[in-house]
């Protein structure tokens, strides 16, 4: 996009906390009175794909001023998701690591999980292939599962993927959006046991630190039947309450 166009934007927009589309439509007429509503919603996607602008609510953008969440993906992450890919090229699935949310805990964990999840029908497939070669492999544990057997150092977890997950794809390999990891947290307590005490904690860092896509987080709150929890802890955070 043309750099005089963003240059524009963040001049007029660099002192509001939300913009709203139609704002945006008003600055765009503005600036080319002759200008269509296709043209304007192609310069609103380029501004969001380039970052200039971050989604924040439906219709509500904000100045990107904060980090895209891109998490390192550890080598032995990246060889379990080839393999699953390989073996099964049709199958919708995301793998992810507990040790992503690290950075943003008090009490550093030692102990990390590989999870991949992955379509209902496919679950007992993937377990058994991925058993072929590891065996510290739990399909859907329980909590006395992990209680009892899963101490080792990075068990892998295969749990079935909820529809609709917020996703994305970062130098080919699938991953969780941070909206959904967050809304995990409180969903999978006994995956996330050691996040349990440091949940208002980790809400924080992360709304501090990144980009964070309300309606995405509560839609995706609702499929797991934990939006009122969700919202609650967003709520603490007073920047956000005027868009919950």
């Amino acid at each position: 996009m043309d750099k005089n166009i963003i240059d524009k934007v963040q001049n007029e927009f660099k002192n509001s906390d939300k913009i709203a589309v139609r704002e945006l439509n008003l600055f765009f007429r503005k600036q080319l009175p002759n200008i269509t509503d296709a043209t304007i919603s192609w310069y609103i996607h380029q501004l969001y794909k380039e970052s200039v602008i971050n989604r924040v609510g439906r219709g509500i953008y904000s100045l990107s001023d904060k980090l895209v969440f891109r998490p390192d993906i550890s080598a032995k992450l990246i060889k379990l998701y080839k393999k699953v890919q390989k073996a099964f090229p049709f199958i919708e699935f995301c793998v992810s690591e507990t040790s992503w949310l690290n950075s943003f805990m008090i009490h550093q964990q030692v102990r990390h999980r590989l999870i991949v999840e992955i379509e209902k029908d496919a679950v007992e497939s993937v377990f058994r292939k991925i058993s072929e070669i590891n065996k510290h492999v739990y399909l859907n544990p329980n909590a006395e599962i992990y209680e009892l057997y899963i101490s080792d150092f990075d068990s892998i977890i295969i749990k079935t993927l909820t529809s609709q997950s917020p996703l994305k794809t970062i130098d080919g390999i699938k991953i969780p959006e941070l909206e959904k990891i967050l809304v995990d947290i409180l969903s999978d307590v006994d995956l996330y046991a050691a996040q349990q005490d440091e949940k208002e904690y980790i809400y924080n860092e992360v709304y501090l630190r990144y980009n964070i896509n309300m309606s995405k987080l509560i839609r995706y709150a609702k499929r797991r039947n934990r939006e009122s929890q969700a919202r609650n802890l967003m709520s603490n955070i007073s920047a956000l309450n005027n868009i919950i």
